[in-house]
């Protein structure tokens, strides 16, 4: 009985690092979409384009 009650004991526990740990991951997936947009945009600003290219791209393109 003993080792029932330390077992249940350190299952609730578990139980609220499981709950914590979900609502950190379901924190994360709403930012998965954004965070690849974002990644997305700077690999393409930063690959093989030219400055003067760049410079259109921010101004007229992205802001404008």
């Amino acid at each position: 009985m003993d080792a029932a009650n330390r077992l249940i004991g350190g299952l609730a526990g578990e139980k609220r690092r499981w709950t914590a740990q979900s609502d950190a991951f379901a924190d994360e997936i709403k930012r998965l979409t954004g965070d690849t947009a974002l990644a997305c945009g700077f690999i393409s600003y930063v690959g093989p384009f030219n400055a003067d290219f760049r410079h259109l791209l921010l101004t007229e393109r992205f802001t404008g």
